[in-house]
């Protein structure tokens, strides 16, 4: 019986993927997932654009870093930092996002490199690419501060706290200086996915152009010298 009701379970998600594809125009809700810090950073600031030029479209924009099923249409479109393996999936390569160490300035004036101490994410975020290569450059250095938010890490290197790894335009944002740590760098891919259900659908492509062009390099790459 649980699986028959699988097979009716799938059956109905792609009943409403085919409705959604069938629509012609963009008066339609398109929901995206996407990491909270592309979605706060990169999307956010420019929604506006996409308002006046498809002003019937309803957008759900869910900032979450857990990998949503498209297929059971926890969202149309993600945005994610790894490759989808899902062969359902059509799935492009929209920008990277690089990471540096940022601290505030008057932290980096105040200490030796020796001296340096770290922010981090806490244990369950400990497999992330950013993380494992933050730690690897501390070394035997401290980890004083730990945090599940991105936010939390950039408000605790305001605060003189220690050196976090973030985005380059994150960094910025906050006021934070780059740590040249033998000019140290890592980067990320960032993939736009959707369901091949919806390749021909009119509101999904629209959005999708939007995202890719939110994630265009000069949005994702630092702006201001270290």
């Amino acid at each position: 019986m649980a699986e028959y009701a699988r097979r009716i379970e799938a059956e109905a998600f792609a009943i409403e993927r085919v409705a959604l594809a069938c629509k012609e125009d963009v008066a339609a809700e398109v929901s995206v997932s996407a990491p909270p810090v592309i979605a706060t950073s990169l999307i956010g600031p420019r929604l506006q654009l996409l308002k006046e030029s498809y002003p019937h479209l309803r957008l759900r924009l869910l900032g979450e870093s857990r990998t949503v099923s498209l297929p059971r249409r926890e969202a149309d479109i993600a945005l994610r930092l790894t490759r989808p393996d899902d062969m359902s999936l059509v799935m492009r390569k929209v920008g990277t996002i690089t990471y540096g160490l940022y601290a505030s300035s008057e932290y980096l004036a105040s200490r030796r490199e020796e001296d340096f101490e770290f922010i981090a994410f806490d244990e369950s975020l400990d497999d992330v690419p950013q993380q494992v290569w933050l730690k690897k450059l501390a070394g035997e250095r401290p980890i004083v501060f730990r945090t599940n938010d991105l936010a939390i890490q950039c408000t605790a290197a305001q605060a003189h706290v220690g050196i976090a790894a973030l985005p380059g335009f994150v960094g910025c944002s906050y006021g934070l200086q780059r740590a040249d740590l033998q000019k140290a760098s890592i980067s990320r891919d960032v993939w736009l996915t959707f369901h091949r259900d919806l390749r021909d659908n009119f509101a999904v492509a629209s959005v999708a152009g939007f995202l890719a062009d939110c994630l265009r390099p000069e949005r994702t790459e630092n702006q201001t010298a270290a």
